[in-house]
C-alpha cells in the first residue's frame, strides 16, 4: 500500500478519533467547570480536558502541511489556501457567535437572571469578528475562540513558511524547522501562534517523517526540541500530551471505534457549540435537589445534547462550508484540495 492510501486510511479513523478525544476532552473540562459533578477525584481527572487544545493544535500542525503537501501547494497558491480556509471555518463560527449572543440575550430576559446584560462596543464586536480580541484586550463572544484565532495565525504562517519546511534542500529545511521550534523560547506566553509553533511542529515532523522527508535521527532530535520549547514556555504535562498525540499519529495502527470517529468527524462543530447547548441545561439543574446522580445526569445529558445538535449543525452548516471551500481553492489554486484536512 502507498504513503498516501496508508495516510487516508488512518485519517478516516486515527485522526478523527483524536479529535473526538479532545473534543469531549474540551467539554467534560467545560461542563464540570470549577468542580461542579462533586465528586472531587473525578473532577481532578477532568480538570485536565484544556489539553484537548494541544491535541487540536497537533493535529492542525500535521494534516494542513499533509494536505499541502499532497496538493502540491506552491506560494503561487497562496490565496486559494487561505480563502479556502476561511470559506471552510469562518460560517460556523460566526453563526455559533451569533447563537451565542442570542442565548445570552434570550437569558437576560429570563426572570431571575443575575448576570450582566449583554452590551458590546464597535471594537469588542470588530475584534470578535476578526479574531483579534486577546490584541484588544477585550473580551471573546464564545470563550474558545482564541484557539481559532491561533489557528487562523498558523493558517497564514504556514502559507508563507511551507515552502522553507518541506524544501529539499536539507539546509533549509532544518533552518526553517529551527526556526519554527524556538519561536516561543523568543515569544513567549502571548497572543501570537509564535507562542505555539512547537507544538505545532510536533504535528509537521510526523508529516516529514511519514513522508519519508526526513529520518529517524533528525525525527528523535526535532522532537525533543520541541518538547523542550513548548514544557519551558507553558507545561511539561503540555509537552507530554503533545507527544503522545504526535505518537499516536505516527505509530498507531489503526483504530475502529465508531462513536468516537463519529464524535471526530464533527469535533469542529461541538468544539464551537458545546457551551451554547450546555448552558441552560447546567443553568436549570442547579434548580435541582443537590443530589449525585443528578449532576451525574447533567453532565451526561449535556453530552448528549451537545453532540445531537452539533451533528445537525455539521450537517446544515460545516458541510456545505466544506464543499465550497474545496470548490474555490480549486478555482482559486488550480490545484487539487486534499480530502482529509
Amino acid at each position: 500500500m502507498n504513503q498516501d492510501n496508508e495516510l487516508d486510511r488512518n485519517r478516516i479513523t486515527n485522526l478523527d478519533l483524536l479529535r473526538g478525544l479532545a473534543a469531549l476532552a474540551v467539554c467534560l473540562f467545560h461542563f464540570d467547570y470549577d468542580g461542579a459533578l462533586g465528586v472531587p477525584s473525578v473532577s481532578r481527572v477532568l480538570s485536565y480536558g484544556y489539553l484537548g487544545v494541544q491535541m487540536f493544535f497537533v493535529i492542525s500542525g500535521f494534516i494542513i502541511p499533509y494536505s499541502m503537501l499532497r496538493s502540491g501547494y506552491r506560494i503561487k497558491n497562496i490565496k486559494g489556501f487561505l480563502v479556502g480556509r476561511l470559506v471552510r471555518l469562518y460560517p460556523a463560527y460566526i453563526i455559533a457567535s451569533l447563537a451565542a449572543l442570542s442565548m445570552w440575550y434570550g437569558a437576560a430576559l429570563t426572570p431571575g437572571y443575575q448576570g450582566e446584560w449583554p452590551t458590546f462596543s464597535l471594537i469588542q464586536v470588530i475584534s470578535n469578528i476578526f479574531l483579534i480580541c486577546d490584541f484588544t484586550n477585550t473580551d471573546w463572544l464564545i470563550t474558545i475562540a482564541w484557539t481559532l484565532a491561533i489557528e487562523a495565525q498558523f493558517y497564514l504562517l504556514i502559507a508563507l513558511f511551507f515552502p522553507l519546511a518541506f524544501s529539499s534542500n536539507k539546509w533549509i529545511r532544518r533552518s526553517a524547522m529551527a526556526l519554527w521550534i524556538t519561536a516561543p523560547l523568543l515569544a513567549g506566553k502571548g497572543p501570537t501562534v509564535l507562542t505555539w509553533t512547537a507544538l505545532f511542529s510536533l504535528g509537521m515532523i510526523v508529516c516529514q517523517w511519514k513522508s519519508k522527508i526526513i529520518g529517524w535521527p533528525e525525527f528523535a532530535i526535532m522532537v525533543a526540541a520541541a518538547f523542550y520549547a513548548h514544557a519551558e514556555v507553558y507545561s511539561p504535562t503540555q509537552s507530554l500530551v503533545g507527544i503522545a498525540t504526535m505518537s499516536a499519529i505516527a505509530f498507531l495502527p489503526q483504530i475502529k471505534f465508531s462513536i468516537l470517529t463519529k464524535i471526530g468527524i464533527v469535533s469542529y462543530s461541538l468544539y464551537l457549540i458545546h457551551n451554547n447547548c450546555a448552558g441552560p441545561i447546567l443553568y436549570f439543574s442547579q434548580k435541582l435537589p443537590d443530589l449525585l446522580w443528578i449532576r451525574i445526569g447533567t453532565l451526561l445529558t449535556s453530552i448528549v445534547i451537545s453532540i445531537a445538535v452539533a451533528s445537525i449543525f455539521y450537517r446544515l452548516i460545516e458541510k456545505p462550508s466544506h464543499a465550497l471551500s474545496r470548490r474555490l481553492r480549486k478555482r482559486l489554486s488550480e490545484i487539487k484540495p486534499a480530502q482529509s484536512d
